[in-house]
């Protein structure tokens, strides 16, 4: 029991460490995004972009989609921000 609860516990966290470095890469993205909408004068907030990104984390099927497009919703907040300060 314990030996697959460790087991577990190393696939989240090798999970865990492929999702940090994806969200820092993302968030650098938003960074320039967020420079380039400065320079050119475009809201930060998109509501059509938004509905494209959580439309895409849409998976009815799973019994979790709700669970990602809150995680999605949060991404998209943070990204947000990041771009407004710039």
């Amino acid at each position: 029991m314990e030996t697959r609860l460790a087991s577990l516990r190393q696939d989240i966290d090798r999970i865990d460490r492929q999702l940090a470095d994806l969200l820092y890469q993302r968030f650098r993205l938003s960074e320039k995004i967020g420079i380039l909408k400065e320079q050119t004068h475009i809201e930060v907030h998109v509501p059509e972009r938004e509905l494209q990104v959580l439309d895409r984390a849409d998976r009815p099927e799973s019994p979790f989609c709700a669970h990602v497009k809150q995680v999605f919703q949060c991404i998209l907040h943070e990204s947000s921000l990041i771009q407004k300060e710039k």
